[in-house]
């Protein structure tokens, strides 16, 4: 019994063979029935090994009946027929997606089972195909699903239900799709014990001169009106703590200040000091075998260099190196990288050595994202790598035509592996420098590759390029610009506190500011409310560190997108250095910036008043914010209850000429 061009089919020896029992029917019944057209040959047959299929279910019922005497059911053996587990590519793109922002232990938890469900469900639809074809009457086969999801659970550890709650499960999951697995309950507020209201009056309260509330003041506070509002009772001072801190541009003015909070809360520019005048691969790294010439005190001297190198095993294909002084994470990352663009998909399998450069935790979890299949080889175990054999034949057969190598590895009993040490030393100056050096090791890597394969007598004629574009697994994940993200994006190993000077890191020994920003390029101010002196994990490109992108990380969930961040816009502290577009970028952003205080201000007022906290209400008055003046808070006031749009004045209103106070009028008196 065979699937052939998707039909279910018997071979012709099946069903005249007697030598294992009586025959399913005789050599005559079968000429007999091919002559009456009464049943379907889907492969004629000829040769010694190329049989008769014909389609099972075009069988007149009492040949079924002697079939499945003999052998068994053949469309019941073709439904149960058990699959190797394959994690499903389209999943993890689905669950992973920024738009999701899923943590990202959850999200794995989905993709594992969104995996086995595409399974069943494939199961699923052979029955129903069988039943269509055959005309058995069976249908779906309930337990034969449960028993493949139990097998599949033990494989890949799925958390879907053990029970007659599957059917449910995978019915949704065959009508919704991916999203069918999103518990309702991911981002629910309904749990919450603040609700906005409390929210509120927690800040009200903590805005209040008279009388100042320490933080369990305010939480008794809030419970006595809680009793009254049928609100639930915050049992924890750390509740009121960890909703403040959250919501620090709210009141962190009455604490310490509103020339003080402005300075720790209003984004702020950075300034440049005044200044006048970019099916399976295997990777190791190993020593180039060719001596380049270098100075060392002035003298020349012999030098040798690192290639971290990876390559196809089925066509010895080298499709990716990066160079350097020695193997490190870095070499690793550049190189498979370098493979993976050149090739444009990831590979289903990557092997790589033990170094810690290649089995660091955090290595471990960015091939994850990689492949599916990553892993170390053997220790100590040389011949398990395909890529030990391709160095050592690259080595002998290609690298060794230079007069300037170096030998092969110090084992090597072949007085032809060995370098001539007299020669090389006699000819320092006349080696190649270390450009060149590079040069000529990536030509003879483009030789090697458009060599013949050593395999001859299954690739006759073709060279390793050849073998290498004649096919592909086709369970490879293409590279697009979400798998790069994903793969090639780098995950700090610590958090950074964001603040209203940027967020600040050093990447690679420099360092960078980057802050969240609008659209249109100025800093978004509202956030930089809600997030001011937050701790953020990051990813960024390497090779790209425009933007980066930040997260949150709890132990049991995992990382969770929040936002990406530019760079943040440098700007020349004299006015002499400052272009157009310096000026132009301060009077915006300080213009955005007061009409937030502003904003921010009212809101704040508009609570105090509405729950009695006002020092208006109690005889005192209110500081307006620092930085803004008394004429610039009334006009943006005036434009925010209009509902006008921001702009930058071209120059200062008429009203704006004349000082505010008296002091400042025989100042201005006194210049004149």
């Amino acid at each position: 019994m065979e699937r052939y061009n998707n039909i279910l089919c018997v071979d012709l020896s099946e069903l005249t063979r007697s030598d294992d029992g009586p025959a399913v029917m005789s050599r005559a019944n079968y000429d007999n029935l091919v002559k009456r057209n009464r049943i379907n040959v889907v492969r004629r047959g000829g040769g010694l090994e190329t049989g008769a299929l014909i389609e099972y279910a075009t069988l007149p019922d009492r040949f079924k009946a002697r079939y499945i005497e003999k052998y068994g059911d053949p469309e019941l053996r073709n439904i149960e027929e058990k699959m190797e587990f394959r994690m499903d590519t389209k999943a993890r793109e689905f669950f992973f997606g920024d738009s999701l922002a899923l943590p990202t232990n959850i999200a794995e938890r989905y993709t594992v089972n969104a995996s086995a469900l595409r399974m069943l469900s494939g199961m699923k639809a052979r029955m129903v195909d069988s039943h269509h074809v055959g005309g058995s009457g069976r249908g779906v086969f309930w337990d034969a699903i449960m028993e493949e999801s139990e097998r599949l659970r033990g494989i890949c550890g799925h958390t879907l239900p053990g029970s007659a709650r599957l059917r449910d499960v995978l019915r949704r999951f065959d009508r919704e799709g991916y999203g069918s697995l999103i518990s309702g309950k991911l981002g629910n507020s309904n749990g919450r014990t603040i609700t906005e209201e409390m929210g509120r009056l927690i800040i009200a309260l903590k805005r209040s001169k008279d009388p100042v509330y320490s933080n369990e003041a305010i939480r008794r506070k809030v419970n006595a009106v809680a009793l009254e509002k049928g609100w639930k009772q915050i049992r924890s001072k750390g509740t009121i703590e960890n909703y403040l801190s959250g919501n620090v541009a709210l009141w962190k003015d009455t604490e310490v200040g509103t020339t003080k909070a402005k300075m720790m809360l209003n984004r702020m520019h950075s300034t440049i000091l005044p200044t006048v005048p970019n099916a399976r691969w295997e990777g190791d790294g190993t020593k180039v075998n060719l001596y380049y010439r270098t100075y060392v005190d002035g003298k020349e001297k012999m030098a040798t260099f690192w290639v971290y190198e990876f390559i196809d095993v089925a066509s010895e294909v080298m499709l990716g190196r990066s160079f350097g002084n020695g193997e490190d994470f870095r070499m690793f990352y550049d190189g498979f990288r370098s493979a993976v663009e050149s090739v444009g998909l990831f590979p289903y399998e990557l092997v790589n050595d033990n170094q810690s450069s290649a089995t660091t935790k955090q290595v471990r979890e960015w091939l994850s994202r990689c492949v599916q299949v990553p892993r170390t080889s053997a220790s100590h175990n040389g011949p398990s790598k395909a890529i030990e054999s391709v160095f050592g034949r690259f080595q002998a057969e290609v690298l060794s035509r230079h007069w300037n190598f170096t030998g092969q590895n110090v084992t090597s009993k072949k007085d032809s592996s060995r370098p001539d040490i007299d020669f090389t030393e006699r000819n320092v100056a006349s080696l190649p420098n270390y450009q060149e050096c590079v040069a000529m090791y990536e030509a003879d890597v483009q030789t090697w590759n458009n060599s013949l394969h050593p395999d001859q007598a299954r690739y006759q004629g073709m060279t390793r390029m050849d073998v290498f574009r004649s096919s592909s697994c086709p369970d490879c994940a293409a590279l697009s610009d979400a798998s790069r993200r994903d793969a090639f994006w780098i995950t700090s190993q610590k958090s950074v506190r964001y603040t209203n000077n940027g967020f600040r890191v050093t990447i690679d020994g420099s360092q960078f500011i980057f802050e969240v920003q609008t659209a249109d390029g100025y800093p978004d101010l509202e956030w930089l409310d809600a997030h001011n002196q937050h701790d953020f994990w990051y990813r960024y490109d390497p090779y790209d560190l425009s933007v980066i992108k930040l997260y949150t990380f709890d132990p049991k969930t995992g990382y969770r997108y929040v936002a990406d961040a530019a760079t943040k816009q440098m700007i020349h502290r004299d006015i002499w250095s400052q272009n157009e577009f310096d000026a132009g970028y301060i009077r915006g952003v300080e213009q955005r910036v007061k009409e937030h205080t502003v904003k921010r201000h009212l809101m704040v007022k508009e609570i105090e008043r509405e729950f009695g906290t006002a020092p208006e209400q109690h005889g005192l008055v209110s500081p307006l914010p620092a930085g803004v003046t008394k004429t610039e808070y009334r006009r943006i006031s005036e434009r925010l209850a209009t509902g006008s749009a921001a702009a930058v004045p071209e120059g200062p209103d008429p009203e704006d000429i004349l000082p505010d106070t008296v002091g400042q009028v025989r100042k201005a008196h006194q210049r004149s």
